[in-house]
């Protein structure tokens, strides 16, 4: 029984749905978005931090998994990491994240 929760669970967490029309979202399109959100913050990468180079010009379907997304912002300092994820990609209110590990889940949910 718990197994088929989990299952279930699993399934509705990674359903797509269109935030503006609450219409469900395909695999392509849902990709689609979520590359679109991986080159945005790229191109801010590559403009205002030097140390991000690799995950600047790294492929999406490298950094598309969480792990591999953390790994590339290991380089960033807490201060630039926090500055990033609140002035730059606008993720989270400033001030309202506690830490590194914080502002690394933020900007590798996004």
């Amino acid at each position: 029984l718990l197994a088929r929760m989990l299952e279930r669970a699993e399934l509705y967490l990674n359903f797509g749905i269109d935030d503006h029309t609450g219409n469900p979202v395909g695999e392509e399109e849902a990709d689609a978005q979520r590359y679109s959100r991986i080159q945005a913050a790229q191109r801010l990468a590559f403009k205002h931090h030097s140390e991000l180079r690799e995950f600047a010009l790294a492929s999406c379907g490298t950094l598309s998994g969480r792990a591999a997304l953390v790994k590339h912002l290991q380089p960033m300092s807490d201060e630039a990491l926090a500055r990033f994820a609140e002035h730059e990609l606008k993720l989270v209110s400033p001030g309202l994240g506690k830490g590194r590990e914080f502002h690394e889940d933020v900007v590798a949910e996004a």
